[in-house]
């Protein structure tokens, strides 16, 4: 089957829109490319968008080179693949100039590589506005109708809020899963991770971990059920990904119950998940209302945020008791369950 024809959009995606001119860039050197692939060239250009995925995106002629950890205004020499393709990721060899909107992310583990965090090296306001922006493209391009992006409600306080970490096992210790899968990173501290998760991985860091355990993620509750399984701020639970289930496996599940400050445990071997102990669900207030979250379900990562977001969407729809409500892509009912208090009847498709 023929692939669509894609549609101008956002650079470092679609084509360039008829008529705008490309960036001009140095003049190209070959380098060698070190693997037996293609050949690569040296090209040194400006950055002049963001595109969706968070990268940095620079025009050479008719092609469009996708570039990680650059940022708009910046001045930048790449290596990049002589493929022929026009959609491709260039790799960056040096900073020439640094954009004007650039500023120190006060973060060592991002320095350092971490790939969870991509612009906190850009202004936290033109992030906003780059997101707001990013949004009403994609809106363009999908739904023709004329649907306009908001502008981007920013955080009080960008940081401590993130309540999920993901973690890898790499030669018996744990490391961030980043976006370099040659380097092990173990930063002590994650400026975005919630204090009970950074406290968790404080202690974690440390431990040895059997190879049967290839990853484990940790997520935090920050408003807790009164009364309920788990009754404090700051609750962690685990959930791991093992190869099979053993008595490594166990023990180390006891090691972060007992020792680790972790609340629960469950795992998943292939498609079978098991809860080795604790509590079985975290419980989290939302909106006024009670959710379970066993550790191997999805929940919003962002509290604070989901809880504007949801506040944002009942003013806006202001649905009457006799309206019906159609809830597509609904998750864990985040959406339908406030709404189905305020209309007749909500239809949640997930």
């Amino acid at each position: 089957m023929a692939k669509p024809q894609q549609k101008p959009g956002i650079p470092g995606r679609k084509p360039q829109r008829p008529g705008q001119k490309p960036v001009r860039s140095g003049p190209r050197q070959p380098v060698a490319d070190g693997g037996g692939n293609s050949p690569r060239f040296l090209h040194e250009a400006t950055v002049t968008a963001l595109n969706e995925f968070g990268d940095g995106v620079v025009q050479l002629r008719e092609r469009t080179i996708k570039v990680a950890r650059s940022l708009p205004g910046d001045r930048i020499r790449i290596s990049v693949p002589d493929n022929g393709k026009r959609f491709v990721y260039g790799d960056l060899v040096k900073m020439l100039k640094p954009s004007g909107s650039r500023v120190d992310p006060a973060c060592p583990a991002f320095l350092a590589g971490c790939g969870g965090c991509q612009w906190l090296a850009l202004d936290y306001a033109e992030q906003l506005q780059w997101k707001t922006r990013i949004v009403g493209e994609l809106f363009r391009q999908r739904c023709p109708i004329g649907v306009k992006a908001k502008d981007t409600i920013g955080m009080e306080r960008p940081e401590a809020y993130r309540n999920k970490l993901s973690l890898r096992n790499h030669g018996g210790r744990l490391v961030f899963m980043q976006d370099f899968a040659d380097q092990a990173l173990a930063p002590e501290q994650c400026r975005v991770e919630t204090p009970a998760i950074q406290a968790a991985w404080t202690w974690l860091r440390g431990l040895t971990v059997p190879e049967v355990v290839l990853q484990v993620h940790l997520r935090s509750v920050d408003r807790p059920v009164a009364g309920g399984e788990n009754g404090r701020s700051g609750t962690v639970g685990a959930h791991l990904f093992v190869r099979r289930f053993t008595a490594a496996v166990e023990a180390f599940a006891r090691q972060l119950l007992e020792k680790g400050d972790v609340a629960g445990v469950g795992a998943t071997c292939h498609e079978e998940y098991r809860l080795l102990g604790g509590v079985e669900c975290l419980e989290q207030l939302s909106g006024g209302l009670r959710y379970r979250i066993p550790h191997d379900g999805f929940f919003q990562t962002n509290h604070i945020q989901a809880e504007r977001l949801l506040g944002l969407a009942l003013d806006s729809l202001a649905p009457r008791p006799d309206e019906a409500v159609l809830d597509l892509y609904c998750g864990s009912g985040y959406f339908s369950l406030p709404l189905a208090r305020r209309s007749r009847t909500v239809l949640g498709i997930e």
